[in-house]
């Protein structure tokens, strides 16, 4: 890769790698001379075109990354007679420094070469190509300095993930839960409206504890409740005409981590029947359930319905909620900030029929003191 002043003018991937070049040209013990020739003309036809096109932007400075160059520097530190280097990343080397090593290399044997300070035994039969590649590629191109960086592809493979995924991130640190952090990211990927899934949420798990006792659920259908309100509207993403059928196939197809198919199946039916005509015998949808969970999705559906209403301007008017139970009447209170609810009243009422049917109970709906 060549790079000017942080943009990528050039780049390339050769055929030029250690355990290639000296599979291919190195089989003595001692490199032979015809076999330095072989390899250096093979260099040179791989790199013609490149070199031709670096040249023009005069190079001055050469950055080499990963095990074979970090080991031809410490073995070039080792030969100046200096201490190791704790940390190789970001030392230089000059020209005449890696062609004393690449001469040292090529006059040895295979036991003089372990017996040299700086080199990792386990590139013993690599080193010889790597510093043929590496003197070639500065003399080539007149570059008069090396310098290392201890990070290599792995890192940046990691950073451009980093790059590409810092959004998912970051979820991954605020929201540690896997089933949840899932949910909002493909809530967040289909461009929800997050202050009125969050209210509806809200309001739908507040009304789910306030009738308990009706609905003998538990915290497994509590959460699938959560997750249904939070994703219900992400059919807006496709169009506002039936987008709770929108919002089915979506959240079908989202790819949610954690879940089980027939829970993603549930969560994506409640979701769809937060609007218009609740749940009947024969529907598609549920149709699709396992038979235990059929029964679950009118009750849950029935809570989003009024939670959905009582946010039905958007902007969370309702701070709280007061249920209070009797045998045939659920009476709902909602307290706000201030501000007039009559619109979320109005359209809770109107989505209340499932619930009603549901609990066979009447549920009215009013202003708390």
């Amino acid at each position: 890769m060549l790079v000017d002043r942080g943009t990528v003018k050039i780049q390339d991937s050769l055929k030029l790698g250690v355990l290639r070049l000296g599979e291919r040209f190195f089989a003595a013990d001692r490199p032979k001379r015809e076999e330095l020739a072989a390899a250096e003309e093979y260099i040179e036809r791989q790199l013609a075109g490149l070199c031709k096109r670096a040249r023009s932007f005069a190079p001055r400075r050469l950055i080499g990354t990963s095990g074979t160059v970090l080991n031809l520097v410490a073995i070039a530190r080792q030969l100046e007679g200096g201490a190791p280097l704790e940390r190789l990343h970001g030392s230089t080397l000059r020209y005449k420094d890696v062609l004393r090593v690449r001469n040292t290399l090529v006059r040895s044997d295979r036991e003089e070469r372990q017996a040299l300070a700086g080199l990792d035994r386990r590139r013993v039969d690599t080193i010889v190509p790597g510093a043929v590649l590496l003197e070639y590629v500065m003399r080539a191109l007149d570059i008069p300095e090396l310098t290392v960086c201890e990070w290599a592809l792995r890192e940046g493979v990691l950073l451009d993930f980093i790059r590409r995924h810092a959004d998912e991130i970051v979820e991954s640190e605020t929201i540690p839960d896997l089933r949840r952090r899932s949910v909002l990211h493909l809530a967040r990927r289909l461009n929800f409206e997050e202050s009125h899934s969050q209210q509806v949420a809200r309001l739908a798990l507040a009304l789910f504890d306030a009738t308990a006792e009706r609905h003998a659920l538990g915290r497994r259908e509590r959460e699938w409740l959560e997750f249904a309100a939070l994703l219900h509207d992400v059919g807006q993403h496709i169009a506002h005409a039936r987008h709770h059928r929108h919002s089915y196939y979506l959240i079908l197809n989202g790819e949610l981590m954690g879940f089980e198919p027939k829970e993603i199946q549930l969560i994506a039916t409640v979701a769809r029947y937060h609007r218009k005509g609740g749940p009947r015998e024969g529907d598609e949808e549920l149709e699709a359930l396992p038979g235990g969970l059929r029964s679950l999705v009118a009750p849950l559906a029935a809570l989003l319905r009024i939670a959905d209403g009582l946010d039905r301007s958007h902007f969370s008017v309702v701070r709280e909620l007061d249920v209070t139970s009797k045998s045939k009447e659920v009476a709902v209170s909602v307290r706000t900030a201030g501000h007039d609810a009559e619109l979320e009243l109005w359209a809770a009422r109107r989505k209340a029929d499932l619930f009603e049917a549901v609990f066979d109970a009447r549920c009215t709906l009013r202003i708390g003191d």
